[in-house]
Order: C-alpha cells, then sequence, then structure tokens
C-alpha cells in the first residue's frame, strides 16, 4: 500500500505541471506522459479535488475541468512554478525538522532528514553556521503528548502491517472496529492523528491516537 500511495503520488505530482498550460491536456496525453490507464488517470483527477494548500479550505483546493476532452486546472498555480525557499522560510523548515527528530517522531535517515540535507546543501557556509546556531539554540515543545498507542502504531509503521483499533468517533458518539493500513503519522491543531486506509470506510481517514 504504501509503494502504491507513493507511486500515484509522483504521478499526481507529474501530471499537475503537464495540466497547467494554456491549452491544458488531453487524457490520451496524460496516459501516453505517465504510461497508466485512463481509469487510473480519472481517478487521480478525483483525488485532485482534495490537494492544495493550508488551511483546505474549498477557495484552496485544486479545481478541475474537462471541456472538449481537455482537461484544465484552476486555483494551482503555486504548483506551477518552482518552489524556492527565503532564508527565513529554510530556517523555519531545518527548526522543525530538528525537533521532530529530536522528539523521536522521524528519524535522520527518513524522507524529512533527506529534505533537510537538500536544503543545507544550497546554502553558504556563513549561511549554514548561522542557520544550526539557530537551531542549536531553539527549543520547540511540541502541544500534545501522542497519546499510548504511539509504539504500537509506529511498529505497524515500521513493519507495514495492518492494525485493527477500536476507535472512538466524537462526531457519532460510538466505538466501531476497524482495520486500517496505516501509512503515516499527522500533526495538526495539536493533536496527533494516524493517516491511513481505512477498509471499513473503503477510503482514506484520520484517526486521532488519543481516541
Amino acid at each position: 500500500m504504501k509503494r502504491k500511495l507513493e507511486e500515484r503520488f509522483n504521478r499526481i505530482l507529474l501530471m499537475v505541471p503537464l495540466i497547467l498550460r494554456e491549452e491544458g491536456a488531453s487524457i490520451d496525453e496524460l496516459c501516453e506522459k505517465t504510461r497508466m490507464s485512463k481509469d487510473e488517470i480519472i481517478a487521480d483527477l478525483d483525488l485532485l479535488f482534495l490537494c492544495g494548500l493550508p488551511d483546505y479550505g474549498p477557495g484552496d483546493l485544486i479545481d478541475v475541468g474537462i471541456e472538449n476532452d481537455r482537461i484544465f486546472l484552476s486555483m494551482a498555480d503555486y504548483f506551477n512554478r518552482p518552489l524556492r525557499l527565503t532564508k527565513d522560510e529554510a530556517l523555519a523548515l531545518l527548526v522543525a525538522g530538528e525537533a521532530l527528530i529530536r522528539a523521536n517522531v522521524f528519524k535522520e535517515a527518513s524522507a524529512i532528514g533527506r529534505a533537510m540535507q537538500k536544503i543545507t546543501r544550497v546554502l553558504g557556509e556563513a549561511e549554514k553556521r548561522d542557520m544550526y546556531d539557530v537551531v542549536r539554540r531553539v527549543e520547540v515543545e511540541i502541544e500534545s503528548e501522542p497519546g499510548k498507542w504511539w509504539k504500537d502504531v509506529a511498529r505497524a509503521l515500521e513493519k507495514d502491517r495492518n492494525l485493527v483499533l477500536e476507535y472512538y468517533s466524537f462526531s457519532r458518539d460510538e466505538v466501531t472496529q476497524r482495520e486500517v493500513e496505516p501509512v503515516s503519522f499527522v500533526f495538526s491543531h495539536g493533536n496527533w492523528y494516524l493517516y491511513g486506509w481505512c477498509h471499513k470506510a473503503g477510503d482514506w481517514r484520520l484517526f486521532r491516537l488519543d481516541r
């Protein structure tokens, strides 16, 4: 499941710049470029409706339109240009990354560790010294405890195993049992979540670890 998710994510990242042209892109063209079937392309386009920028409200999500067998995107200009970080943005990413690694949320060899290495490689020596001097002196406190199930979920993630959960739904005030294919931890608005594929819902879901 993780490999399929990564492949799909990379495919979507490839598709967005192809579509973000004045003339858009045809489904046949996307099939040729990505070597995927029409059904897989349509499924990826359906997923694009859920992609965008924080806070992921209706005005922040990518809009997909199809006209005369050509696909057009709006609200996606941000993804059409190379990402250039200011010094302050790079510093914020390094501080956050170091804090997560120190808190044992991620390992240095993880994707976030490799991303931090890429950032530091493009910095000058003086900038690198200045930034890491700040990083060493900044303490970042994570607001919420991840809960007693953290180690069990982390073990399942590491070994690529499914989890059987008894989960309390606050909105429905009920406890349900469900099998979940775990993908990653997510920290948002002061709480830790498990992100994964829920077999009961037949869809991707977020599960708060304290529930």
